[in-house]
């Protein structure tokens, strides 16, 4: 939801998903010309062209994939900076939402931290810290956590 709305914002603001600079940056690194890459990808000249230029948006799912295989990048490397600055400050934003002036001392200090993890290493960071959590406090006790959190955004 929160890369959705990140997303959202983005496009509101006139913001093109994929940056064209970035095709051709990646193109080049791989020692590619423009007409190699169509060749190789299936993505006709003229429609790399416009990309690079950003006279075109980049669209269509298959073309954005064989793109990506043939640039040896995933779709992420591709993406707008804009889109990912918008992305940190939604969050940025949420996670100050979370602290209140009743947080003691050490839920500050876990605030913090799960702040520098998610900025460090993404919902992948994220995700292993719960994996670790639900190991240390038990299945069970894990199970009343969501439970109650479930019953609550109902």
């Amino acid at each position: 939801m929160k890369i959705l709305s990140s997303v959202l914002i983005a496009k509101q603001k006139g913001y093109k998903m994929i940056d064209g600079k970035k095709i051709a940056e990646f193109r080049k690194k791989k020692g590619l010309s423009r007409a190699a890459l169509s060749r190789e990808s299936g993505i006709p000249l003229r429609t790399l062209e416009n990309w690079e230029s950003g006279t075109s948006k980049v669209t269509g799912v298959e073309r954005i994939n064989k793109l990506c295989d043939v640039l040896h990048c995933n779709i992420a490397d591709l993406y707008n900076d804009e889109i990912f600055k918008e992305f940190q400050e939604h969050n940025k934003a949420v996670l100050n939402s979370m602290i209140s002036q009743d947080d003691t001392p050490d839920e500050l200090e876990l605030l913090q931290h799960i702040q520098r993890v998610y900025q460090n290493q993404g919902l992948t960071g994220i995700l292993k810290v719960l994996d670790r959590m639900i190991y240390k406090v038990g299945i069970n006790e894990a199970l009343e956590v969501i439970k109650e959190y479930m019953h609550e955004s109902d």
